[in-house]
């Protein structure tokens, strides 16, 4: 595994919280159509649609704080993602 403890407690709850992530994420993608996490590239126009802002204001994307969640491609929006914009 790449997340080893001494703490086998520990270690369990990590294993328990991967399984948790990998089931979530499965669980998305058999949804008929599959749920679409949308992650917006540095450079790109910030879409206050589909994200908040983090910290400041401005209109370009700098980085993504936290990622989008779509009910499908290009379908509505479900969860909001962050973004931190580019000072200018």
């Amino acid at each position: 595994t790449l997340l080893k403890t001494d703490n086998e407690a520990i270690q369990r709850n990590i294993e328990a919280y991967l399984a948790d992530c990998i089931n979530v994420c499965w669980s998305m993608c058999i949804q008929d159509p599959p749920m679409t996490i949308l992650i917006p590239e540095k450079g790109n126009s910030v879409n206050t649609e589909m994200f908040h802002l983090y910290k400041t204001e401005g209109a370009i994307v700098d980085l993504c704080v936290w990622p989008a969640l779509l009910r499908c491609e290009e379908g509505d929006v479900v969860c909001k993602g962050c973004v931190l914009p580019q000072i200018i």
